[in-house]
């Protein structure tokens, strides 16, 4: 089976950072970051964040899913007395990025073979793949567009290509457990001189 499919599946919904409970990571979530291009919204180019970026960040996490976000939200502590307590920050950071990593847990598909070298073998999850997602589980799966906002995000993906699949669509996955196999494999091969 795959562990990706599992920690998307079964989502503990207990995060908290800066103290703060954050609500399950939606794709209205990933919207709501990506409109603020925030550097917490994965799809960033930026190489920092900024404390006031995190804030922003865990006001938008900490609303309830949908279509109904609010994106006015303001950092609601000052940074001053933040940049004394040695790795603060940098642990709220790993807790932010934990929180995302649990509920955006989607398969990796096998790549297609083509002559466009830019290729992803994600592709089918790109560009605006939000639109995708939300769009095939309105259609697909006869979701109303808040619910398909509301849904997190790992268990969208998952759903949106199973529904996919389901419809005839060549979509291999790379289950985790293949890609233990290659690793153990591959140690093999070391071992053995190859």
């Amino acid at each position: 089976m795959d562990d990706r499919y599992f920690t998307a599946i079964f989502s503990s919904g207990k995060h908290k950072v800066l103290g703060k409970k954050l609500q399950p990571f939606t794709l209205s979530h990933r919207l709501a970051l990506l409109a603020l291009d925030s550097p917490l919204s994965g799809e960033c180019k930026r190489d920092s964040t900024t404390f006031a970026e995190l804030q922003i960040a865990i006001e938008i996490c900490r609303q309830k899913g949908g279509a109904n976000i609010n994106l006015n939200v303001k950092p609601s502590l000052g940074f001053n007395g933040m940049k004394y307590l040695k790795g603060y920050f940098e642990r709220q950071m790993y807790l932010f990025g934990q929180y995302i990593r649990e509920y955006s847990s989607q398969p990796k598909l096998w790549q297609a073979k083509s002559n466009d070298e830019d290729t992803d073998s994600n592709d089918l999850l790109n560009p605006h793949w939000t639109l995708n997602v939300i769009t095939g589980l309105m259609t697909m799966a006869g979701m109303s567009y808040g619910e398909a906002m509301a849904t997190e995000e790992g268990k969208a993906i998952w759903l949106y290509i199973g529904l996919l699949r389901h419809k005839g669509t060549d979509i291999k996955i790379k289950s985790t457990d293949f890609e233990k196999w290659v690793k153990e494999m591959e140690l093999q091969a070391q071992k053995d001189g190859n």
